[in-house]
């Protein structure tokens, strides 16, 4: 089960969620000194944006997309925004070709990179312990070796 927004688990309570775990994360985490562990919230952006450009704004990346790290995409979208907005944006002359360069960027990127977003959501709920790990788990117990 996940944290509850806002609460901040120990390490003791660390330890004993991720125990039975493949190692090294118990070792490491047994290791661990209560001072030099960091403790950030996860979140995604959530509902989806409906344009990732307004007027003459375009967004990119965690603004535009933010995402849990399960799929570790979330850096690699962001290059992918840059370098389509930079590639549309590198001929335009005028400010209409510039209105028609950024409505390109939202079209060829909001799906895909919202897509991941959805499947990144869904990964950290499978990989974590809440509800879907039962099901995870006797998946992954009938899996040939």
């Amino acid at each position: 089960m996940a944290t509850p927004q806002g609460r901040r688990e120990s390490l003791d309570e660390l330890r004993a969620r991720f125990a039975d775990w493949h190692d090294p994360i118990p070792r490491v985490l047994a290791e661990a000194e209560e001072e030099t562990v960091l403790r950030h919230e996860i979140h995604d952006l959530s509902p989806h944006l409906r344009s990732f450009v307004t007027g003459n704004v375009a967004l990119v990346g965690d603004a535009a997309h933010a995402m849990t790290p399960s799929l570790g995409q979330g850096a690699c979208q962001a290059l992918l925004d840059a370098a389509t907005l930079a590639d549309l944006l590198a001929t335009p002359r005028t400010p209409a070709d510039v209105a028609i360069a950024l409505r390109a960027y939202d079209a060829r990127r909001r799906r895909p990179a919202q897509r991941l977003v959805t499947m990144s959501r869904w990964m950290t709920r499978l990989a974590g312990t809440g509800r879907l790990s039962g099901a995870r788990n006797a998946l992954l117990q009938i899996l040939p070796a």
